[in-house]
């Protein structure tokens, strides 16, 4: 249940699935519907694009980008 005026947390990492398109780093969470991608600074990605994205484990993903900005504080949340 959520009360009006309180957003849900931020999902924990474990929750969140890597990608690559285009060669950029993509971040998304299938269940939330909603995914982000790394051009220089993350902003949404159309979930749609994410099919055309190729899947990483987490592991080639770090290796892969090892120094990403943080995510934003508004992503994967419930819009207030």
């Amino acid at each position: 249940m959520l009360v009006r005026g309180l957003r849900r947390p931020t999902l924990p990492p474990a929750e969140l699935r890597c990608a690559i398109l285009d060669d950029l780093p993509v971040r998304y969470h299938r269940q939330r519907k909603e995914a982000w991608v790394c051009d220089g600074a993350w902003r949404p990605l159309a979930y749609a694009e994410l099919f055309q994205a190729r899947l990483m484990t987490n592991r080639d993903f770090d290796k892969l980008f090892p120094r990403l900005p943080a995510l934003p504080k508004n992503a994967f949340r419930d819009p207030e």
